[in-house]
């Protein structure tokens, strides 16, 4: 009988320890220092503020539907410098949307460069209408003469201050990347908006 009763005791008290264990397991993470990494592979809402002190690392698109408040914004892409091969230069949406800036030593006094499609520059950076992208193009080109040639490619529209459309030796051209309209077939369906300097 007494036997019984011991037996019934550990019985409850497994019970119970195991209930306790899975209540902790729920509960894990909920404090500060809990060093266990977590994977979410569903979406995730936090109704309250949500505060990191530490680095954050994203390595897919972040969305916001409201204002987004930064104390120090540094915007990312490289440097891609082009030593011509040919006349023509051909920008791809990749180079383009990747790069900060792209610097480029034409092959000839008399070259040129294209810029990419709309349909491209929408399918790798600039997804839907409104959106954009800043650029820095510089010749890298010692004497004036040696322009390039800046021409658009399908469905795009190039803005320059003075209305024209050659990057003389040692100028740069600041470009903003408009997604004007996500029309297909438009002719301004992206806005190239040049600001020239020295």
């Amino acid at each position: 009988m007494v036997k019984n009763i011991v037996i019934a005791i550990l019985a409850v008290a497994v019970v119970v320890l195991g209930l306790l264990y899975i209540g902790n397991s729920a509960n894990l993470g909920r404090f500060t220092d809990e060093l266990n990494p977590k994977v979410f592979k569903d979406t995730v809402t936090f109704e309250g503020a949500v505060t990191n002190s530490a680095a954050l690392t994203q390595s897919g698109a972040a969305t916001f539907s409201a204002n987004a408040q930064f104390d120090r914004v540094l915007w990312g892409g490289g440097v891609l410098t082009i030593t011509a091969t040919t006349s023509n230069i051909a920008l791809t949406a990749a180079q383009v949307c990747s790069y900060g800036v792209i610097n480029i030593t034409p092959l000839t006094t008399d070259a040129s460069t294209t810029l990419p499609t709309a349909a491209t520059l929408a399918a790798d950076c600039l997804p839907t209408a409104g959106t954009m992208k800043t650029l820095l193009i510089r010749n890298l080109a010692t004497a004036t003469t040696s322009e390039i040639g800046v021409t658009t490619g399908s469905s795009t529209l190039l803005l320059t201050a003075a209305g024209a459309s050659n990057l003389a030796g040692g100028d740069v051209w600041t470009v903003d990347i408009y997604m004007a309209t996500t029309t297909t077939g438009s002719d301004k369906m992206v806005d190239f908006v040049v600001e020239e300097s020295l």
